[in-house]
């Protein structure tokens, strides 16, 4: 994900918050399939990979936690063409110690 400018997350950082939204989400989760995890700067980022994405729940669960997405269908490289990669963008003031 350099081409993004992001940087492997080695302090696991965004790991925890990922483990912690996942065990907090229910049923409303959205599908995080074939994951990593990265920083850019102090921002985390969840990369994710699923086989069938439902968008619209996928922008009402960032809405919740107040994350951005982004859908990069060209990055996809779990199974090109029916895979689709995303990512969600945590700033610090969401990414605060609650869910750490």
């Amino acid at each position: 994900m350099t081409a993004f400018g992001l940087t492997d997350d080695v302090g696991r950082t965004t790991e925890r918050l990922y483990r912690r939204l996942r065990r907090a989400g229910g049923a409303d989760y959205p599908t995080f399939d074939h994951v990593s995890f990265y920083r850019r700067g102090p921002n985390l980022f969840i990369v994710g990979q699923p086989y069938c994405l439902d968008e619209e729940k996928l922008r009402q669960w960032c809405e919740r936690h107040k994350a951005s997405y982004t859908i990069i269908h060209e990055w996809a490289h779990y199974y090109p063409g029916y895979a689709t990669c995303f990512y969600v963008e945590f700033t610090p003031s969401v990414a605060t110690p609650r869910y750490l």
